[in-house]
C-alpha cells in the first residue's frame, strides 16, 4: 500500500465523514473478477458475491479506522482500490493476485507437480521449508558385496518399485519465498529415504556459544519386515549467497548423523536438539560440526510428535498416549525427567501446548477425531502424586487432526480496561491452529472464565432453540467417540465450546438474538462482542 498523508491544498478532512459506509464495487482484484459491497468503519468488511452467495471476508492488518473506499483502475494499479483512513491518510491498494474467493478464507493454490508432505516456516529468514516427493525411475544402486543390510534393503525397494511399474518415491526439500512462492533452493534426499519431520530449531554452538537458526530434518529408510528401519538427522544452514548470476537464499548441509532406527520427530530444546529415534528420546548438543548425545529416555512404542515450551517437553505416542517431560540442564548433569503421563490408551496423531497466561495445558488428538486437554497437577489426589495427567476436557472435532500449530493471540481491539494481572495474562495467551485429514481447518482458543460461563449458557439455549441439520443433537455429536475394538476412556468433562453452534447466533433474526442473549443474561450487543 502507498500512503499519502493529507495536507496542503485540496486536502480532505476524512474525520468529518461518517464512521461506517457501504460502497458497491465491481471489477476489483485479479483480472477484475470480484464484485460486492465494502463496509468501511473500525472493522472493515468485504461482502463478496461469489456463485450466487455472499461471503463476508474481514479485512485484516489495517490498524486505523477506514472511513471511505472507492475502486481505482490505473495502468500502475490495475483493478485496485483506494482506502481513506481516520488519520487523514489515503492508501492505494491491490488485492493479491491468483487468489480463490470461493470459501470463507481466501485460498491460493500452488502447482508443485509433486506431493507435499510437510511445511515449516522459518521466521528468521522469512522462508518456507517444504518436504515433497515425486515418482522417479528405478535405478540399480551399487552395493558392496559384504554389506548384507544394504543388499536386503535394495532387494525390498526393487520389488516395491517393480510392483509400481518401475518407479519409486524420492523425497526432496525446497525453500520457498513468500509472496511469489518461487523455489529458491532444492535438496534431493537419497532414494528410498522418507522425510518424517522438519523443524526450525535454535541450536547453541558449544564451542562459540552462539545461537544459530537451522533447519532440522528427520528421515527413515523403511526396508520391510526383513530389514531394520534406519534413519538420519540432517541439519541445514540457511545462507544468503550468489547463485545463478544473482543473490538468493541457499541451504547448506551442516551435519548428518546416522541412526540405527527411524527419526520420527524432533524439536529444539534450549539450544539442544531432541530427537525421537525408534523407542528412545535423545537430546543432542551441537559443536558446529557434529551432534553429540547428552541424555536419553526410553519411550513406549513409536513417537509421532514432540512439542517444547521452555524446558517442558510434550511427547505423543502412536498407542500409549501423551507423556510430559522436563529437561534439567545443570553444570553437573543433563537429565530428561518424566513428570507425568496418560495411563489410558490413546492413538495420538498430534500434540501441542495450550498457553493461557500462567496456565499450561496439554492438547492431544487421536485417530477417532477426539481432542483431549490434559493438565499436570501434582497437588491433586487424582494425579497419583503427580504421575498421571488429568483429563480436563474432551471434544469431538469430527475428523482426525493431523497437525497443530501454536500462535500468540493479540488483545481484542476495543476491549474493556484490564487490570495488571489480566494484561499480563492476555499478553501470554496462545491459540492452536489445526488441520484435519479431510482438509478442514480450525482454531482452539482459550477464553476468560466469565465469558466461558456466559457463552456456555448461550450454547445450551441454541442447542434446543435453533433447528439443527437433520434434526441431530450437537451436544451428543461433540461427545468423544471410541472406535470399534478400542478401549473406552474414562468420561471427561465437556467444557470446550462449539464455535460452529455459537456462530449460528449471528444468523438469527433480531427477536431470536434478543431471546437467546436474554437467556444467557446478556444483551445482543454484548453477545456479539464476546463472539
Amino acid at each position: 500500500p502507498i500512503e499519502l498523508e493529507g495536507g496542503g491544498g485540496g486536502a480532505v478532512d476524512l474525520n468529518a465523514l461518517p464512521g461506517s459506509r457501504l460502497t458497491r464495487f465491481e471489477r476489483v482484484g485479479d483480472r477484475g473478477g470480484i464484485r460486492g459491497v465494502f463496509v468501511s468503519g473500525p472493522r472493515p468488511l468485504w461482502l463478496v458475491a461469489r456463485r450466487s452467495r455472499v461471503l463476508a471476508l474481514p479485512m485484516r492488518g489495517e490498524a486505523q479506522r477506514t472511513v471511505s473506499f472507492t475502486p481505482f483502475h490505473n495502468v500502475n494499479c490495475p483493478s485496485g482500490f483506494i482506502l481513506g483512513t481516520a488519520a487523514g491518510g489515503v492508501r492505494i491498494c491491490q488485492i493479491p493476485g491468483r487468489m480463490h474467493y470461493e470459501a470463507a478464507w481466501p485460498v491460493r493454490k500452488l502447482a508443485l507437480r509433486c506431493t507435499p508432505h510437510a511445511v515449516q516456516y522459518l521466521p528468521d529468514f522469512r522462508l518456507y521449508a517444504l518436504a515433497t516427493s515425486a515418482p522417479v525411475k528405478w535405478t540399480e544402486p551399487e552395493v558392496a558385496d559384504d554389506d548384507v543390510h544394504t543388499q536386503t534393503l535394495v532387494k525390498t525397494r526393487r520389488a516395491k518399485a517393480m510392483a509400481r511399474g518401475g518407479v519409486e518415491e524420492q523425497f526432496a526439500l525446497r525453500l520457498l519465498v513468500p509472496g511469489s512462492l518461487e523455489c529458491a533452493w532444492q535438496y534431493i534426499i537419497d532414494a528410498g529415504e522418507h522425510v518424517q519431520s522438519i523443524r526450525n530449531v535454535q541450536l547453541r554452538n558449544t564451542r562459540t556459544g552462539a545461537l544459530q537458526s537451522m533447519l532440522a530434518v528427520g528421515t527413515a529408510t523403511p526396508g520391510g519386515e526383513d530389514t531394520p528401519c534406519r534413519g538420519r538427522v540432517l541439519l541445514f544452514e540457511i545462507v544468503w549467497q550468489v547463485a545463478d548470476g544473482g543473490t538468493r537464499w541457499q541451504g547448506r548441509v551442516a551435519c548428518i548423523r546416522d541412526a540405527k532406527m527411524a527419526c520420527t520427530a524432533l524439536s529444539g530444546l534450549e539450544g539442544h536438539l531432541v530427537v525421537a529415534i525408534g523407542t528412545k528420546l535423545i537430546v543432542h548438543s551441537y559443536d558446529g560440526q557434529e551432534l553429540t548425545p547428552v541424555a536419553f529416555f526410553d519411550t513406549p512404542l513409536h513417537t509421532v510428535t514432540i512439542n517444547v515450551v521452555k524446558n517442558f517437553i510434550l511427547m505423543g505416542d502412536i498407542q500409549k498416549g501423551a507423556h510430559f517431560f522436563r529437561w534439567k540442564d545443570t553444570a553437573n548433569e543433563k537429565l530428561l525427567v518424566q513428570l507425568a503421563k496418560d495411563f489410558e490408551a490413546m492413538d495420538i496423531l498430534a500434540t501441542e501446548f495450550l498457553v493461557d497466561g500462567s496456565t499450561l495445558s496439554l492438547l492431544a488428538t487421536d485417530m477417532t477425531g477426539n481432542a483431549c486437554i490434559f493438565a499436570y497437577d501434582p497437588k491433586s489426589s487424582e494425579s497419583w502424586k503427580g504421575q498421571k495427567l488429568l483429563t480436563k476436557s474432551a471434544f469431538h472435532v469430527g475428523s482426525p487432526v493431523h497437525r497443530m500449530v501454536r500462535f500468540r493471540l493479540k488483545a481484542p481491539a476495543g476491549s474493556a480496561p484490564l487490570t495488571p494481572a489480566e494484561k499480563k495474562a492476555a499478553a501470554n495467551r496462545h491459540a492452536v491452529f489445526f488441520g484435519t485429514l479431510d482438509g478442514s481447518l480450525g482454531i482452539l482458543v482459550p477464553i476468560e472464565e466469565g465469558v466461558h460461563s456466559r457463552l456456555q449458557t448461550l450454547q445450551r439455549h441454541l442447542n434446543t432453540s435453533v433447528p439443527q441439520p437433520a434434526g441431530l443433537n450437537c451436544r451428543s455429536y461433540r461427545q468423544p467417540k471410541t472406535a470399534e475394538g478400542q478401549p473406552v476412556r474414562t468420561p471427561a468433562p465437556h467444557f470446550v465450546l462449539d464455535g460452529e453452534l455459537l456462530a449460528t447466533f449471528e444468523h438469527l433474526p433480531w427477536r431470536g438474538q434478543a431471546a437467546a442473549a436474554g437467556a444467557a443474561g446478556m444483551t445482543p450487543g454484548q453477545t456479539l462482542a464476546f463472539l
